[in-house]
C-alpha cells in the first residue's frame, strides 16, 4: 500500500522525539511521550481466554497489570503468530486510566527527527499497514518514516481492556513482598519518614527506561557553586537503601545477562572533597573501564559504572561471541576494540543503569529519563582526575552512592556509583517524604 503524507499538526514544534520499533521488515515511530517504560516480557505474559486474537494476554509488572496489543497482528491481520523472543520488548503506554503496553518485535533506540521532514505534501511510503493507524508520513537520509497514531491502535480494545481489568490503580499483591528495609536509626524531628521504602523483589523481570534522544555528552550534572551539605544519619539511611535498591535492580540484570552469579556488598553514602576522589576507584595505576550514563529528568545526575579493565574485557568478548575479534589481553585503550565490544560495553551499561533508574523511578513514583551511554578506558588516577576538573568549578564537594560487586568465576571487580546534585536529593526526600531534608 502506497501512504502519502498529510501533515496538519506539531505547526509550532521543531522536533519530534520518537522510539523507533520494527515489525518484521518495517520500522515505525513512536512517540517517546507516549511511553512510559520499556519492558522485557521473557516467559511472564499470562494468555486471556476467549479474547481478541491481536491481545496477546496480560502482565503483571510490579504489582500492575498491563493488558497487551500485538502491533505484529495488527499489521499483518492473518498472521497468529506474535513473534515472541529473545528481541521482543512491550511498550507500557501513558494512556488514560488504562494500564495498556504494545508487543514489538524489536526495539531499535531513541531518536530525535526533525518535524520539516513531515511537512512535505506528496511524501510516498510503501507499507503494510494500514492508512488509519498512521499519523505522519516522511522521508530522513533517504529513509521512509511512519509515526503511528496510537488513538487508532488502541481505541477499538477499550471495552475488552475494562472487561479485562487492567486500569489505573487497579494493583494486585505481589506473591512476596518484603519489608521495608528503610526505617530511621532514631526518630528525629528534623528528618521523620511519611512513608517507608518497599525494594523491589530481586527475581522480578527486567526493565529498561526509555533513554532520550541519543546526544551524547562528556558533562557530569551541574550544581550550584560553594555548596556546603551536611546529610544526617537518617539522609545516610535513606541514600543507602536507595543504593541497595537500585543497585540489586542493576545486578539482577546484570546477572541473567552473563548467566553468573555476582556478589553485592553494602552500599555506602559519603560527602568526600575531591582530592579523595580518585581513591574511589582503586589504585591511580589500575587499569578501569568507566560506563557513564546521564540521567536528565526530572533533575540531573550521573550512574556511573567502574571495572577492572581486563577481566572486563574478557566478558565482553565472550558476550560478543564470534561477531568480536577483539584479544582481551591485549587491549589498552578505546580504539584497540572493534565495533562489535563497544556495542556490546554500551548496550551492558544501558542494561545496567536503565535497571537502576527504574527501580529508582518505582521508588519515587516519578519517570526518570536517562541518556544513552558512553564510557571511557583509563587509569583510575586519569578517570579520578577527569571527574574532578568536571565537578571542581560547580561544587567544592561530591556526594557519592557506592555499592561494590564482585563476580568470582570471572575474577571482575567493579562498583556502581550514583552521583546526584542537590536539585535530585532534594526531589529523593521530599518523594519519601522527609522534612527539613538537608542543612546547606
Amino acid at each position: 500500500m502506497m501512504i502519502e503524507s498529510n501533515y496538519e499538526e506539531y505547526e509550532s514544534e521543531e522536533n519530534i522525539n520518537a522510539v523507533i520499533v520494527k515489525i518484521q521488515d518495517e520500522k515505525y515511530l513512536i512517540e517517546v511521550e507516549k511511553v512510559k517504560e520499556i519492558y522485557v516480557p521473557g516467559e511472564n505474559i499470562v494468555p486471556v481466554p476467549l479474547s481478541e486474537k491481536s491481545i496477546v494476554g496480560v502482565i503483571n509488572i510490579r504489582g500492575v497489570i498491563y493488558s497487551i496489543i500485538s502491533l505484529r497482528h495488527n499489521i499483518y491481520a492473518e498472521s497468529i503468530d506474535y513473534g515472541l523472543n529473545e528481541y521482543s520488548r512491550i511498550l507500557l503506554l501513558e494512556w488514560g486510566n488504562l494500564n495498556v503496553a504494545i508487543l514489538v518485535d524489536l526495539v531499535i533506540g531513541v531518536r530525535e527527527f526533525p518535524l520539516s521532514i513531515f511537512k512535505h505534501q506528496g511524501t510516498i511510503v510503501k507499507t503494510n499497514i494500514e492508512f488509519k493507524f498512521i499519523k505522519l508520513t516522511g522521508v530522513f537520509q533517504e529513509d521512509p518514516l511512519i509515526l503511528l497514531d496510537l488513538d487508532a491502535i488502541i481505541q477499538p480494545y477499550i471495552k475488552s481492556f475494562e472487561k479485562i481489568g487492567g486500569k489505573k490503580g487497579e494493583v494486585t499483591t505481589p506473591s512476596v513482598l518484603e519489608k521495608p528495609k528503610v526505617l530511621p536509626k532514631k526518630p528525629k524531628k528534623q528528618a521523620k519518614p511519611k512513608k517507608s521504602i518497599k525494594p523491589r523483589k530481586s527475581d522480578e523481570e527486567s526493565t529498561v527506561i526509555i533513554p532520550q534522544s541519543p546526544k551524547i555528552s562528556s558533562k557530569l550534572p551541574k550544581a550550584s557553586a560553594n555548596l556546603k551539605v551536611t546529610l544526617s544519619d537518617d539522609h545516610k539511611d535513606i541514600l543507602k537503601e536507595m543504593g541497595n535498591i537500585g543497585t540489586g535492580n542493576a545486578v539482577t540484570a546484570l546477572s541473567r545477562l552473563i548467566k553468573k552469579k555476582i556478589d553485592v556488598t553494602l552500599t555506602d553514602v559519603g560527602i568526600i572533597s575531591f582530592d579523595q576522589l580518585a581513591g574511589q576507584f582503586g589504585g591511580p595505576k589500575e587499569k578501569v573501564c568507566g560506563i557513564f550514563c546521564h540521567i536528565n529528568k526530572p533533575s540531573q545526575s550521573t550512574i556511573l559504572n567502574i571495572f577492572e579493565m581486563r577481566p572486563l574485557m574478557h566478558l565482553i568478548a565472550t558476550l560478543a561471541g564470534t561477531d568480536s575479534k577483539i584479544e582481551p589481553n591485549k587491549v589498552k585503550t578505546k580504539s584497540d576494540l572493534d565495533e562489535f565490544a563497544i556495542s556490546t560495553i554500551t548496550e551492558m551499561g544501558n542494561i545496567m543503569a536503565g535497571h537502576y533508574a527504574s527501580a529508582l523511578a518505582d521508588l519515587l513514583e516519578t519517570k526518570i529519563m536517562i541518556d544513552i551511554p558512553e564510557f571511557t578506558m583509563s587509569t583510575a588516577g586519569e578517570l579520578g582526575d577527569f571527574l574532578t576538573q568536571e565537578l571542581k568549578s560547580i561544587a567544592e564537594l561530591v556526594i557519592i552512592i557506592k555499592t561494590s560487586i564482585k563476580i568470582s568465576d570471572l575474577k571482575l571487580k567493579g562498583m556502581f556509583f550514583l552521583i546526584p546534585d542537590l536539585t535530585t536529593l532534594k526531589l529523593f526526600f521530599k518523594k519519601l517524604g522527609i522534612e527539613n531534608t538537608l542543612v546547606i
